[in-house]
């Protein structure tokens, strides 16, 4: 009888270790890679200002609020449409945002697009600055025989862009009135080609005042005194009062 339990003893303990080996085989993790090491994270901090000058006035700095920041990842062959974070300035024109270590194109509204690399914190501070300068040449043509200038008059205004980044001139004011590029005006309103085959009559949307204008260029124009404005000669040759509006954008880092 000894001898039968210790055969039934033998069985169960044999048939538990084949029940066990069948548990720890099926319940064992199915093989899989480690999860690949996080990149350490860093706090970027956006400062956007408006900074407005004119002439013969003080400038005037504000925080730029509501201004839309896009990180997007870098690749192999460079900057990729893939978001890595974006974000908004607050009423004091703040940006926080935390990425990954690595390189990122910025895009700061439609201000400017910029490279950065990010292996540490940092701030940022861009600038966009609104301001009025004078041409560095003026002449006018007079078309009367009067001593004035007069509407319908031709005025070519000249200018170089002293710095070592782009500028953009978005506007061209004579004595309270904004010019036009005589390109954008034929007699009759007539159209006339573009630059791109295409017709615009007389004032077109199509055709721009100035424009970009890149580092250390220059920039000439002819221009047609407005309807309504006549100016005695002797004050015009003295003082044209006239302005152009120019912007551009700094990004310095304070690390």
């Amino acid at each position: 009888m000894s001898g039968f339990n210790s055969i039934a003893i033998q069985v169960v303990l044999i048939a538990m270790a084949i029940l066990s080996s069948v548990f720890i085989v099926g319940n064992y993790p199915v093989p899989r890679p480690p999860d690949p090491e996080l990149l350490p994270m860093h706090t970027i901090v956006i400062q956007t200002w408006d900074v407005k000058k004119n002439l013969d006035e003080p400038r005037v700095i504000t925080p730029a609020t509501g201004i839309d920041v896009q990180f997007f990842f870098w690749g192999d062959v460079g900057p990729t449409d893939e978001l890595a974070t974006t974000s908004a300035s607050n009423a004091s024109g703040l940006i926080e945002v935390i990425v990954e270590e690595g390189t990122y194109e910025l895009h700061i509204s439609d201000w400017t697009i910029e490279t950065i690399d990010v292996y540490e914190n940092f701030t940022l501070v861009a600038h966009r600055f609104d301001i009025e300068e004078l041409p560095d040449v003026i002449n006018i043509r007079a078309l009367s025989k009067e001593w004035n200038v007069k509407s319908n008059d031709i005025i070519t205004i000249s200018y170089q862009n002293q710095r070592e980044f782009e500028t953009n001139i978005f506007k061209i004011s004579f004595a309270d009135f904004e010019l036009q590029s005589l390109r954008c005006f034929t007699p009759g309103g007539a159209a006339v080609e573009d630059e791109e085959g295409g017709e615009y009559g007389a004032a077109a949307n199509v055709c721009e005042t100035g424009g970009p204008l890149s580092a250390y260029a220059s920039w000439s124009d002819d221009f047609r005194v407005p309807a309504g404005v006549s100016i005695p000669w002797s004050v015009a040759k003295s003082n044209y009062d006239i302005a152009l509006r120019i912007f551009y954008v700094e990004v310095t880092v304070d690390e």
